[in-house]
């Protein structure tokens, strides 16, 4: 953001206390092309795990926090929670979350073998 590598927007309104969206610039594309060529492994790992998340179905930022809290959750607590159960928790939290929006970041997590199925 220093370097002008990226430009960070805050969109106003909405319930969110804060959001930003982040986007490249052309001194941004720049740079990520010459980390591509210097560093090809790594970022084609970072690539693979791109394809992973945007290939395990459409979500947005609010549903990808879902999933986040619902590992740090996981984790917290130990994995023999149920759905009721995480979202019991994240209530320690002040996070809102419903069975049913666990029940959508769970089915997520399993597609990137981040959940086990069960």
């Amino acid at each position: 953001m220093a370097l002008g590598a990226v430009n960070v927007t805050r969109p106003s309104g909405g319930w969110e206390i804060a959001r930003y969206n982040y986007q490249l610039t052309d001194k941004g594309r720049d740079a990520l092309k010459f980390l591509d060529e210097k560093y090809r492994e790594d970022c084609d790992q970072v690539r693979s795990a791109l394809q992973k998340v945007l290939s395990a179905g459409v979500v947005d930022y609010v549903d990808l926090s879902l999933a986040a809290k619902t590992v740090w959750i996981r984790d917290s607590d130990g994995p023999s929670l149920n759905t009721d159960g995480i979202a019991g928790a994240a209530l320690r939290f002040g996070w809102q979350v419903t069975g049913a929006q666990v029940d959508r970041a769970t089915e997520f997590l399993k597609k990137l073998d981040l959940a086990e199925v069960g």
